[in-house]
């Protein structure tokens, strides 16, 4: 008899790429249940709220609540396999905490081991890695001062070390972004890079488990994006996974071991990409790949044993989020415009707008309630 599974996923983050999943695994009739992070949590202003089995307390993560809910889904639904969507980083990070545990328990954790998921998540190490194997990486400064401006503070880990605090990346611009920065930097936890300005790109990747089995790989321009490195805003399908340089990341990933989603940020300017980041994990804009007909969803799901029917006519895409706009207008925030962005905020807005990620009937009632100031 085969093996009956479902998709366990956590709603209320990384919000815009749940959202995508559960569009392709309701099209592919993949059994998928959802934890909502509270009565809050805007699955429920979508069609997708028929399917949250539970709803959380406290956003604290705990393994034994975890456990105690899986095992009665489980019961309750009659499934033999949870396995869990790795859609943020925070969730990643703890998940591989326990992978052994909870795969005791068929609760399975579609990632790498721990180790080699932090020397690619963690900017540090992935920095190294690419700049070892002959990549392009912004210039390391040995400083923090005024003719160093504009640089960037990025985490060595993605956790301080006195407790699992995030650690966000900060750009410096001015003398008082340095003061401010000076006043709590710790070096010892922090690194300095040159700013790197010009196009910005994703290079989206699927890595099969599987040696036999495909990898998927996409890639798109970035327009339009929140201020102080946010969420994107606007994105269109981009031709950059067909630049050999998207092999050459490919081989690079392959060659350490990696398997599974990951994104590698890239800046192109004065005739070289520049490595920024890689985040292995569900990306914010998986829509525009979605719409593209980019089966990398779909790859992941038929590598967990699930029958999928993918529709590989890849087409041109856009991707616009206008809640990220009123957000930042709100926040009395500036949006960071990429060339070909000024055109879409100024004279293309009300047909970019019609796009928007959720102008869609599941989930039309997040858009009118982000559309309001």
């Amino acid at each position: 008899m085969a093996t009956k599974k479902a998709v366990l996923i956590f709603s209320g983050n990384n919000q815009r790429a749940v959202i995508a999943f559960c569009r392709v695994a309701e099209k592919n009739s993949v059994p998928i249940l959802i934890i909502s992070s509270g009565t809050s949590d805007t699955i429920y202003d979508t069609t997708y709220s028929k399917f949250v089995v539970h709803k959380r307390e406290s956003r604290v993560l705990n393994y034994e609540h975890i456990l105690s809910i899986c095992n009665r889904v489980k019961a309750e639904k009659n499934i033999d396999e949870i396995i869990i969507l790795p859609s943020t980083e925070f969730l990643n990070r703890f998940l591989l905490n326990h992978k052994k545990k909870l795969e005791s328990n068929a609760i399975i954790v579609p990632l790498v081991d721990k180790n080699l998921y932090e020397l690619v998540s963690d900017k540090s190490s992935f920095s190294k890695i690419c700049s070892e194997k002959g990549f392009t990486i912004p210039q390391k400064l040995p400083s923090a001062n005024k003719h160093s401006i504009p640089f960037v503070v990025k985490p060595k880990k993605y956790f301080s070390s006195k407790n699992e605090v995030q650690i966000k990346p900060q750009l410096i611009t001015n003398e008082n972004d340095l003061k401010r920065l000076k006043d709590k930097l710790n070096l010892e936890e922090h690194f300095l890079e040159e700013y790197i300005g010009g196009d910005c790109y994703y290079l989206l990747f699927y890595i099969s488990k599987v040696s036999d089995k495909k990898d998927v790989f996409f890639s798109q321009k970035n327009l339009v994006q929140q201020a102080e490195g946010g969420s994107m805003i606007a994105s269109i399908s981009s031709e950059l996974h067909n630049n050999k340089i998207c092999q050459k990341y490919l081989k690079l990933l392959k060659g350490i071991g990696f398997f599974g989603l990951v994104m590698i940020e890239l800046k192109y300017t004065e005739g070289a990409y520049y490595m920024i980041e890689a985040n292995p994990r569900l990306w914010g804009p998986s829509q525009l790949f979605v719409d593209a007909n980019i089966p990398i969803f779909e790859q992941f799901l038929s590598d967990l044993g699930f029958h999928i029917t993918s529709n590989e006519n890849e087409k041109k895409a856009h991707y616009f989020w206008n809640g990220g706009i009123v957000e930042n207008m709100k926040d009395g925030k500036d949006l960071k415009i990429y060339k070909g962005g000024d055109k879409i905020m100024n004279e293309e807005f009300s047909e970019w707008k019609d796009l928007d990620v959720y102008n869609r009937p599941d989930t039309k009632n997040i858009f009118i309630d982000e559309s309001k100031m």
